[in-house]
């Protein structure tokens, strides 16, 4: 900051909250504030003062310290998400003066929040199974942050088919299975197959069963129920013994 009078012969001085922050008695005609490594904390009004036996003058001037952007809060701790819930993103930024936010969703154009000043919150449904990366970009005219935020979407468990019809001879074998079709699919947590209505405890937790069919196991239908934490999925077999 430089302070300069029109005439030589006066003593200067800068203040700041009424404290003398820098000072010259030669009789120059300008004085030269330096301030090293700004920071917020150097904001506010400094007032030169310059005098000469019974005349002083004064001259004030205002320094406003911008700062760049900062992502200060953004990507929740469980990153795990499934489709069939709504997923909360919240990015907040600092800086001065107060950024504009958006978040996107990569791989595509448009923001998925459009605009917003110091905060951008995004609300909705993610269903593309798999890797989903989302990108807070902060921007002021100190400059640019950005920051991604990985949400592997799962789904829950699914059949390649919901119904089977199975063929047996007598006295041979029957193989009935709950394996699932999927990449993203979360550890199952629960497997319970029925015969009719009735709960076949003694299978529970079986994904593959198998059993000597007989004539009376003829017409016979039987579920499985498997679930994870995105939800459950149930598969259908009707048997046939001839």
């Amino acid at each position: 900051l430089r302070c300069i009078v029109e005439r030589n012969g006066y003593s200067m001085r800068w203040e700041r909250n009424q404290s003398v922050i820098g000072q010259s008695t030669t009789g120059n005609r300008n004085l030269t504030l330096i301030i090293s490594n700004v920071t917020p904390s150097n904001e506010g009004k400094y007032e030169c003062i310059a005098w000469r036996n019974d005349c002083t003058v004064k001259s004030s001037v205002f320094l406003n310290v911008e700062v760049p952007p900062r992502i200060e809060d953004y990507c929740p701790s469980e990153t795990v998400h499934c489709k069939k819930n709504s997923l909360k993103l919240t990015c907040k930024a600092s800086g001065d003066p107060l950024p504009q936010v958006t978040i996107k969703r990569k791989g595509f154009l448009s923001s998925v929040t459009g605009i917003h000043t110091g905060l951008a919150v995004y609300r909705g449904n993610v269903t593309q199974i798999g890797n989903n990366v989302f990108v807070c970009n902060a921007k002021n005219r100190q400059g640019e942050a950005t920051k991604a935020c990985h949400i592997t979407t799962f789904s829950a468990p699914r059949f390649v088919n919901n119904f089977l019809a199975r063929f047996v001879k007598q006295g041979r074998q029957v193989h009935l299975w709950c394996h699932l079709f999927g990449k993203w699919l979360l550890p199952i947590t629960n497997v319970i197959w029925y015969e009719g209505s009735i709960e076949k405890k003694e299978w529970n937790n079986k994904q593959t069963v198998s059993w000597i069919a007989t004539l009376a196991d003829h017409l016979k239908e039987y579920r499985c129920k498997v679930t994870n934490l995105c939800g459950s999925s149930i598969r259908r077999f009707s048997l046939y013994v001839a």
